[in-house]
């Protein structure tokens, strides 16, 4: 799991560490940057996403943006790198270079 940010900081309601119910403490300016968030940067090898960076939306967003448009080789390897990420076993059947 992912290390949140520092200026987050998690709280149990209940007191008991056995309760799921998990109360987070966000920074404004935080809680703005969760509202609306940027795309990753390019640093012309790479995408690198930010602190608040989520890679399901992220996945969702390279999918959308492939049926309007078709993605460049940077585009596409980000692409398949999530989707290798967020669902393995998919992408085994899907990417035949992965199989053993």
């Amino acid at each position: 799991m992912k290390k949140l940010p520092e200026s987050v900081k998690q709280k149990n309601i209940l007191g008991n560490p056995r309760e799921s119910i998990v109360f987070t403490q966000i920074r404004r300016a935080d809680m703005a940057r969760l509202m609306k968030p940027k795309p990753p940067l390019y640093d012309g090898n790479n995408f690198i996403p930010d602190e608040f960076h989520i890679p399901e939306e992220e996945l969702i967003c390279w999918s959308e943006t492939s049926m309007l448009v078709p993605l460049n080789s940077a585009g596409c390897k980000r692409y398949q790198e999530l989707f290798r990420q967020l669902l393995p076993d998919v992408a085994k059947k899907i990417f035949p270079e992965d199989r053993p």
